[in-house]
């Protein structure tokens, strides 16, 4: 072992290793081995030193020496893997080159590096040069997939010779481009479409797509396949010239690298932004696309080359009022999302699918906007959604009357001018979009709406938050339907990234002064950031050092927003910035409209360099050229927190992100700072204190956020004392949630106030404990205080809405459910015990539910948990198989997945630790798959084993010791002849907090292809669409 030096590590200890560290006088850290991850890491240790044990053998019969010394290891391998005997190698120093297809008289020539190690070309001279590389891969290859932003013909008749070598030998050949910036020459996609052999798919739309991938695989059935990565399009300079890097990695040398292509790429070819192409049928909308791609769109100019399909976030969006609907009963539905995120798109298809559920017809809309120039939008989405370029009117402002009225979009000034509902009917409209739905408190709306009565009503906004205080929760059941994560926008390059930067503010607000009825007291903040000339002073001396450090001293280029906590704290930033020479205005409420339209054109044009305001921003009004926001208040409030950022991340010409700069004060004690950064995260529960303190690693694609040193231990110390100080923080705000929130005490309504983690909440104590605790209340323990607990911890995590209605009415629904002989009275058994009756004292099945009438306050409890869970679930309900009481999509446990098949957990225990549940009594299988398998958040090795790659297919590895002749591995490959149905199980990660997690029940799914074997890779197609969230979820 070489001398100790400081570094990170990634080592197996051994004690060589663990010698050294002892002497060494240097304090390490070690880190657990997980299960997942050790067999990467112990066959790389072991590849490491077999390696430098081949290489020191230097004698005569070296080679005969090294196949011994290989022997010798196999030999001690067999003996726990049976399945390796006869892998001994033969002592004729020779290796296996090929076997040549019946037919062919020889081999075709191998590429210049060899198939079983990885390479790096670089197009150095006297160096291989990547087109020769890659037509030699294309003359062996059995299936080839290429993946680039452009092809040119320059490319194209380089690589010629290699498509009609395998169109010759009819193997199958995937392309994926795209049209962006018109790069890609329409002449060679047309040329590679007319290969029979060779399939396109082109993304034609020149806004969002940003495909910058440039890669080429070549799979062998062999087993030595191989792939290029690296910044060659198809184009002649690319692979010839000196300046492109291009990575070749091997299945024998980095099967990882391979498996996340194969991954990555069969989830792009499954992706509806990149369609098929058929020369005839595409050739013009693919050169009106190059085209666009090329030249600027003109104000006004709306060009839809691509067809509209939903996203992973819009079918997610689409699915949670499906539920808000059809399991709620909540037809008065508000979607908020930040301006410029599609709210509009999902909108059309929200409408879609209401005319698809009315049987193809379309019932009678109304949309309603403030301006005309929304509204002739919004009809060209919905008439490209419906594929129907006749759907639809205007009425209002240069559109003048309509002449049907059946489909209309119109100005809110219009319907209410023309009093439509009285010369229409309250029931005329079956479905009623409102955009910018905050003004729908005001009269004009407040009348529209109330003289209709439709079915549905879907109102959009960025801002529920009003300005007035007018709220317009009330016209929408009182809840936010569904709302688009600002994560979800920013991925989809819908929103401009950020670089978000906290820095230390001077003054410190963990004194309980600073603290009113659960959250901070304004006129306090005031007085430290207004009135008090010592901490005011000090405190703009840090904002303007801040702003110099992070604009590198190029104010002129800055358009800034600076949100602030009153008027007066708004009006002294104005005055003191100009006092500095950075022209500045404070906006307020009180600013009539012409001062404040003339300010936001001032900011548009430079003149001006900041607006200083309270919350005039929260309400539409747009600047997209605004590119630095300065929060310089502690925001309460989740909600305007995202409202307020949002303003920012308009995108507009020129603008590459937006810079902001969050002054983090020492906080009060009940501030609760992680749910800030948790809302810039994406829907994955990550460890917020380890995202701090590792630089937020998990923030989306191109966003970036930073804490100066003092700032993050400002942050640190709050998270800690939030989540380490758990009893104390509950009890105290327990306590005096009705007093602070105005709200009942409810666990529903308490979750949602303080976005608790409810597996946290309920792993210290019961919810009714929790209650006893903060009003000083003494209860005597109920006999099964622990597992009930346990239970309403599991019941968290339950998302069937039939179940959590059985669970809710227990014990009478359990009782009923055993004398109708329905099963899932076993399942319940599962979830709320966890143990055979025998081992809990019971006999007979009707005490899984009579035992819950000694324990009133558990009982109550898991119907409180259950209520909450009814309140937020995006499932439907559906059983889509009458033998078997599983709700598709819902969440369920191991044994609850064993008693739903038949298995009698209450009088046996079910199978533990099995991926793979045998049902031979119905023929079927149940696959439970964990799709982070890691402890860690990222793991190459385990990656790309199990993933959707679409709504419909799931790629699945059997057991590491399946073989295709098993009777599991016939079973499988064969179900459909034999009669066996497989089911799909799916879950993130093994855990949520400190709950094992559940898995959701994907339905029945149907054998598409299989290769290889120990393991088996399958791809499966699922009866029913996965929900979007899951298929999000694992981008």
């Amino acid at each position: 072992m070489n001398e100790i030096k400081p570094g990170l590590y990634e080592a197996i200890i051994t004690q060589r290793l663990s010698n050294a560290l002892k002497t060494s006088g240097l304090e390490h850290e070690r880190a657990k081995l997980g299960k997942a991850d050790a067999p990467a890491l112990l066959s790389q240790f072991l590849n490491a030193l077999t390696l430098q044990t081949l290489e020191s053998v230097d004698e005569d019969d070296a080679r005969t020496k090294q196949l011994e010394v290989v022997n010798a290891i196999l030999a001690t391998l067999e003996r726990f893997n049976p399945g390796l005997a006869g892998d001994k190698v033969e002592l004729s120093s020779e290796f296996l080159q090929g076997v040549r297809a019946v037919g062919r008289n020889a081999l075709p020539m191998p590429p210049s590096t060899p198939l079983s190690q990885s390479a790096l070309f670089t197009g150095a001279p006297a160096k291989p040069q990547l087109s020769n590389e890659l037509l030699a891969e294309m003359r062996s290859a059995d299936r080839v997939d290429i993946i680039v932003s452009f092809i040119k013909n320059s490319g194209l008749r380089i690589l010629e010779e290699g498509f009609k070598d395998l169109r010759n030998r009819n193997i199958p050949v995937r392309i994926i481009t795209t049209t962006y910036m018109g790069a890609t020459d329409a002449e060679a996609i047309e040329r590679l479409s007319g290969y029979p052999n060779v399939e396109i798919k082109v993304s034609y739309d020149t806004n969002s797509t940003r495909l910058h991938a440039k890669a080429y695989y070549f799979e062998r059935v062999s087993g030595f396949s191989t792939a290029y990565v690296g910044s060659s399009n198809m184009s002649n300079p690319a692979m010839t010239g000196g300046l492109e890097w291009n990575l070749k990695a091997t299945q024998t040398d980095l099967p990882n690298i391979l498996r996340a292509f194969e991954g990555e790429f069969g989830t792009y070819w499954n992706d509806p932004r990149f369609q098929t192409y058929h020369q005839q049928r595409d050739a013009k909308k693919l050169k009106d696309a190059l085209i666009a791609g090329r030249t600027e769109p003109t104000p006004g100019q709306s060009i839809i080359l691509f067809d509209v399909t939903p996203r992973a976030y819009q079918q997610r969006i689409l699915d949670t009022l499906e539920a808000e609907r059809s399991v709620r009963g909540s037809y008065r539905n508000l979607l908020v999302a930040a301006t410029g995120t599609g709210k509009t798109v999902i909108s059309a298809f929200d409408y879609k699918a209401f005319c698809d559920a009315s049987g193809g017809t379309r019932p009678k809309l109304l949309f309603l906007a403030h301006r005309e120039e929304i509204l002739n939008q919004s009809l060209q989405t919905y008439r490209h959604v419906l594929k129907d370029a006749g759907f639809g009117e205007l009425m209002g402002g240069s559109a003048g009357e309509a002449q049907n009225m059946d489909h209309l979009f119109c100005t809110v000034q219009t319907a209410q001018s023309r009093r439509i509902w009285e010369k229409l009917g309250r029931n005329y409209y079956d479905f009623i979009v409102v955009d910018e739905a905050h003004h729908s408190a005001a009269n004009t709306y407040t009348e529209i709406l109330g003289g209709f009565e439709p079915k549905i009503l879907l109102g959009m906004t960025a801002t529920p938050e009003r300005m007035d205080g007018d709220s317009i929760l009330p016209l929408f059941n009182n809840r936010i339907a569904a709302e688009l994560r600002l994560p979800e926008a920013l991925e989809e390059k819908l929103l401009c990234p950020f670089q978000y930067f906290c820095v230390a503010d001077p003054i410190s607000l963990a004194d309980n002064s600073f603290w009113e009825q659960g959250k901070y007291k304004t006129s306090a903040l005031e007085k430290a950031y207004v009135e008090d000339n010592t901490t005011a002073s000090q405190r703009l001396g840090a904002i303007l050092s801040a702003l110099e450090r992070y604009s590198f001293g190029n104010i002129g280029g800055v358009k800034g927003l600076g949100f602030c906590v009153s008027i007066k704290h708004a009006e002294f930033m104005a005055q003191s910035f100009n006092e500095k020479q950075i022209p500045s205005i404070a906006l307020t409420s009180q600013t009539n409209d012409e001062i404040r339209k003339a300010a936001v054109q001032r900011l548009r044009s430079g003149d001006l360099k900041f607006i200083f305001t309270v919350d005039l921003f929260n309400e539409g009004v747009d600047i997209p050229e605004a590119n630095l926001v300065l929060f310089l208040r502690p925001t309460d409030s989740l909600t305007v927190f995202l409202q307020q950022l949002g303003r920012g991340l308009r995108h507009a010409k020129g603008k590459e992100c937006l810079v902001v700069l969050d002054f983090v004060a020492q906080m009060h004690k009940k501030y609760r700072v992680d749910r800030k950064f948790a809302a810039l995260l994406s829907g994955r529960r990550f460890n917020i204190k380890k995202e701090v303190e590792s630089g937020f690693p998990h923030v989306p694609a191109g966003c970036s956020i930073q804490l100066e040193a003092q700032a993050m231990e400002q942050v640190v110390a709050n998270i800690k004392a939030a989540y380490s100080n758990l009893k104390n923080y509950v009890k105290e705000t327990v306590a005096t949630f009705e007093k602070d929130t105005g709200k009942r005490l409810t666990f529903g309504n308490y979750i949602h106030t303080y976005e608790i983690d409810p597996a946290r909440l309920l792993d210290v104590k019961s919810w009714s404990a929790w209650k006893n605790e903060a009003l000083g209340l003494v209860a005597e323990p109920e006999p099964d205080y622990e597992p009930l607990k346990q239970a309403a911890e599991r019941i968290a995590q339950a998302t069937g809405p039939n179940y959590l209605k059985a669970i809710k009415g227990l014990p009478q629904s359990g009782l009923g459910m055993i004398a109708s002989g329905d099963r899932a009275a076993i399942m319940l058994h599962g979830l709320i015990w966890q143990k055979p009756g025998n081992k809990l004292g019971m006999t007979e099945k009707s005490e899984t539910f009579n035992r819950l009438k000694s324990n009133p306050r558990g009982l109550a409890d898991i119907a409180e948990v259950a209520e909450y869970k009814l309140g937020i679930t995006n499932t439907l309900g559906l059983r889509p198989y009458a033998d078997i009481p599983l709700e598709l999509h819902a969440h369920y446990g191991n044994d609850e997945i064993q008693a739903a098949f038949g298995r009698d957990i209450f009088t046996e225990s079910g199978q533990k630790g099995v991926g793979v549940l045998h049902f031979p009594w119905c023929k079927a299988y149940a696959l439970l798959v964990t799709l982070n398998k890691s402890d860690r958040d990222f793991s190459p090795s385990t990656m790309y084993r199990d993933y959707p790659i679409s709504r419909e297919l799931f790629h699945w590895e059997s057991q590491s010791n399946t073989t295709q002749k098993s009777e599991s591995g016939q079973n499988l490959i064969n179900h459909a002849a034999k009669g066996y149905s497989i089911h799909l199980f799916v879950r993130s990660t093994r855990t949520i907090g400190p709950v094992t997690a559940p898995f959701q029940y994907l339905g029945k799914a149907e054998h598409v292809e299989h290769k290889g074997e120990c393991p088996i890779s399958f791809i499966w197609k699922l009866e029913h669409l996965m929900p979007g969230e899951m298929l999000e979820g694992a981008a």
